[in-house]
């Protein structure tokens, strides 16, 4: 997607909902007549509240529908306002910046919240596509998630979706949703895949990471991926050791799986998410799929190593 261009109303597929929105999106054209959720670009607005003494992220009930809102010391802000049935959103700004800045937290938070208001569950981790299914891979911020995605697809495994898996759950089935098909990776990640950083849009020039750079999936091998697909095996990223030469992959049994998987379901901190819910959730996806524990070697040097044994387990 060029972000340079103007925003153009488009219809998209995202998340398996069907998208009409002002500002294009990284996805394939919507499917069928209907459509389940309307993004309106409001562009740039005054300020209607207090300047905050830090970074704030908001998530209220305001006027009837739902606010997520990130606001600056500066004197800056970005706003969602949401339906309550997570029907529709609308983007406005109070910052020197502009629409392809927002995209990240557009595609990741803003969407995460509108997953939670229609009730569909929603974990924090990527997917690709092995073995005839989704392999989903967990793990908390900056743990490599993202990194780990994107080697597998490079080694040929279709890319599902980054940061924001939904699920849907038909028959004792679990399915992942196909997501857009940007990776945001760090410019050494993008190295160790054999690309240029220099050569890809920027995530940010300033309002969020500005070393991160967008890398579409179709760059790779595997591509990306654009229908829903059973979940085949779950991954947790426990961490690196220094000790170890190969990665540890470790089955966890389904009460310790239920338990972990718990802690990973997006938004849980901010998204006042109910613990019993997400507990009940977690052991239906433990009983649909095998869940394990991965330890990697240290450095981004491994990261292949790591994604060739999730493979070789997989298939054992």
């Amino acid at each position: 997607m060029d972000c340079s261009k103007p925003p153009a109303r488009g219809r998209w597929r995202l998340y398996g909902l069907n998208v009409d929105s002002d500002l294009p999106l990284p996805c394939l054209p919507a499917s069928g007549d209907g459509t389940d959720l309307t993004i309106h670009w409001r562009g740039a607005a005054p300020r209607l509240f207090p300047t905050p003494s830090s970074l704030t992220r908001t998530w209220a009930r305001e006027s009837g529908g739902w606010i997520l809102r990130y606001a600056y010391p500066d004197g800056n802000f970005l706003e969602f306002v949401m339906e309550p049935d997570g029907s529709a959103v609308s983007m406005s700004h109070h910052t020197p910046f502009d629409w392809p800045d927002f995209l990240m937290i557009l595609l990741g938070p803003a969407m995460g919240a509108v997953l939670h208001l229609r009730k569909t569950p929603v974990l924090h981790g990527g997917a690709v596509i092995g073995d005839g299914g989704a392999i989903l891979l967990l793990s908390v911020s900056g743990a490599g998630k993202s990194t780990l995605t994107a080697a597998l697809v490079n080694s040929g495994r279709p890319f599902l979706c980054e940061e924001v898996a939904a699920l849907s759950l038909n028959n004792g089935v679990v399915f992942v949703q196909p997501g857009h098909s940007f990776l945001k990776l760090s410019p050494g990640t993008i190295k160790v895949l054999g690309k240029s950083p220099e050569t890809l849009p920027l995530v940010s020039t300033g309002f969020t990471m500005p070393e991160e750079r967008w890398l579409d999936a179709r760059m790779l091998k595997g591509g990306h991926h654009d229908a829903a697909a059973p979940l085949r095996a779950v991954y947790l990223l426990a961490g690196r050791q220094a000790e170890l030469r190969r990665p540890r992959i470790d089955s966890l049994s389904p009460a310790k799986a239920s338990i972990a998987l718990s802690r990973h379901f997006y938004g849980r901190p901010w998204l006042s998410l109910l613990p019993e819910e997400t507990l009940r959730l977690s052991g239906r996806i433990a009983g649909a799929a095998p869940v394990k524990e991965v330890w990697a070697p240290e450095g981004i040097a491994s990261i292949n190593a790591t994604a060739e044994a999730l493979m070789e387990d997989l298939g054992a």
